[in-house]
């Protein structure tokens, strides 16, 4: 089965989560053009260089620009949702050419723990495999993760059409509640067997010294990434 590794998102420690990705498959990436920070909409310097580095990696590369809204809080959501309508889209044209039947979608700098074999998982009409099943969150709100994703092309047209969906409603409520909401219209059922073969962690500023020549270093295990970056997510 033909695999399409779709990077999304911003371009962030990606030279130190790339050697991670062991994925026997064809990788693209989509990403805005300049640099910010987790948890901020203020834009701050230009990815070029970085990718630079990074570009063999890739079969194609697309760079956009920032899409800007009324509302800054519905930035960021906005222009993780207009990625995957263009790379949808962008993307016919190589799933006719190679018959891509399975799509993997992580983010640039998504850490990836693989201990299983991705190929037991079927992909089948309708079913979106993640790292949750679509559940309530601590306040009750809906909620389907967005982090790392596996489907086949029908559930990966859906999720283009995501954008069209939440543009009109960004200025309230998270990606995860909305992402939920849509998933349950459309009729997709998610699973969490993503978890049984795999996990993934999204690196973090300050996490540096972690890594020597772009690999964690031998006196680190994955387990030691993992509480620094729930900690990071604690501050």
């Amino acid at each position: 089965m033909k695999t399409a590794i779709i990077v999304s998102g911003i371009f962030r420690h990606t030279e130190d989560a790339m050697p991670s990705w062991t994925f026997d498959g064809d990788y693209f990436l989509i990403t805005q053009d300049t640099y910010q920070l987790p948890r901020t909409t203020s834009e701050e310097h230009s990815i070029l260089p970085e990718l630079e580095k990074c570009k063999d990696k890739f079969k194609a590369v697309i760079v956009l620009d920032k899409l800007m809204t009324e509302f800054e809080y519905s930035t960021t959501l906005i222009n993780q949702t207009w990625k995957w309508k263009i790379i949808y889209n962008f993307l016919v044209p190589y799933i006719e050419k190679y018959n891509y039947e399975r799509f993997i979608i992580i983010r640039p700098d998504s850490y990836l723990h693989v201990f299983g074999n991705i190929d037991e998982l079927k992909i089948e009409p309708n079913i979106l495999h993640s790292t949750s099943v679509v559940s309530r969150d601590g306040m009750g709100f809906m909620f389907a993760n967005d982090t790392f994703m596996i489907c086949g092309k029908d559930v990966l047209k859906v999720i283009s059409n995501f954008y069209d969906y939440i543009e009109p409603i960004s200025a309230y409520g998270s990606i995860h509640e909305h992402f939920a909401d849509y998933l349950n219209l459309k009729n997709i059922i998610v699973t969490a067997e993503v978890l049984r073969h795999a996990q993934t962690f999204q690196l973090r500023p300050g996490l540096e010294h972690m890594f020597e020549n772009n690999k964690l270093k031998d006196k680190y295990v994955v387990n030691d990434l993992y509480k620094r970056i729930q900690e990071w997510k604690k501050d």
